[in-house]
């Protein structure tokens, strides 16, 4: 789950990429002149930039070089017709990713889902100087067997949406417990970055330290996007116009949980990973086999 800047100039593509991106539960922020994705990028780094090459108000690959300048380490995935039309400029060093442009916007929405995959899966760059990290599998098992009321809240939001028709009356309360959420995974993810997780481990972990890289970057990602649901919401709850529609807030919030249930059940899987190569000591009882 990403918070993604996409840089387009062509309101329908825009709009089209963007729906198709969130009903995939990503957070994205269009900017419509390359200034003005440069700007978001300085306010509030996302997590990825898409930008598209014909874009013709400074927004192709005259953003991409004040971007990387910006932002080293940031993916950007470029839009192009061909990959000469990139190469020929002499900047494709630039980019972390290409996706062939299409008239097709489900396709174009395809390869870029694909594209942000890798990305999210993908090991920091040696340019990041991202330092090594490892679980405590004792304590992060610890935490999350401390914290099973947020598993109660969950299955209490899903209770009060069970009725899609009644969401009207129910609309209040679910902003009240997605509050409680937000707030309850702020204080989940923050002890488990503290005492869960550590850097610069005595020995490499190889594998294990990829995965244990990985996962705990997807904290900020997760916790942007129930941020960006409640606002969401909250603005359909003050009835704000413009807001969005209670079903495409609740289909967002489905895909919120899944990417959270997915997160959740490999830092399990990493745990017991910890413990079968002997990284921490004794047995988590949730995770024995």
């Amino acid at each position: 789950m990403l918070t993604i800047l996409f840089a387009q100039d062509n309101t329908s593509v825009g709009e089209l990429c963007k729906n198709g991106l969130e009903s995939e539960g990503h957070r994205v922020i269009l900017a419509r002149r390359g200034a003005d994705a440069i700007a978001l990028v300085k306010r509030a780094p996302p997590d990825a930039v898409i930008v598209d090459l014909s874009n013709g108000t400074g927004g192709g690959l005259e953003t991409v070089e004040p971007i990387r300048a910006i932002a080293p380490g940031i993916p950007i995935i470029l839009l192009t017709a061909t990959d000469e039309e990139c190469l020929t400029q002499g900047r494709s060093g630039l980019v972390t990713a290409r996706v062939k442009r299409s008239d097709d916007a489900t396709e174009m929405k395809r390869e870029i889902v694909k594209a942000l995959s890798l990305l999210e899966a993908k090991e920091p760059a040696a340019g990041d100087r991202a330092a090594p990290v490892t679980v405590n599998a004792a304590f992060l098992q610890e935490i999350k067997e401390d914290y099973l009321e947020l598993q109660q809240l969950l299955v209490e939001i899903r209770g009060a949406l069970a009725r899609p028709d009644s969401l009207g009356e129910l609309w209040k309360r679910f902003v009240t417990l997605l509050g409680e959420l937000r707030g309850g995974l702020a204080t989940y993810f923050r002890l488990e970055e503290m005492y869960g997780y550590f850097e610069n481990p005595v020995s490499a972990a190889g594998r294990l330290g990829r995965s244990a890289q990985t996962l705990r970057r997807q904290h900020q990602r997760l916790y942007s996007e129930i941020c960006a649901i409640c606002e969401q919401a909250q603005q359909r709850l003050d009835r704000t116009a413009g807001a969005s529609a209670p079903r495409k807030i609740v289909q967002r919030f489905a895909a919120f949980c899944d990417r959270l249930r997915e997160h959740e059940g490999r830092e399990d899987d990493l745990i017991f990973q910890a413990f079968s190569e002997g990284t921490s000591q004794g047995v988590p009882r949730a995770v024995a086999r």
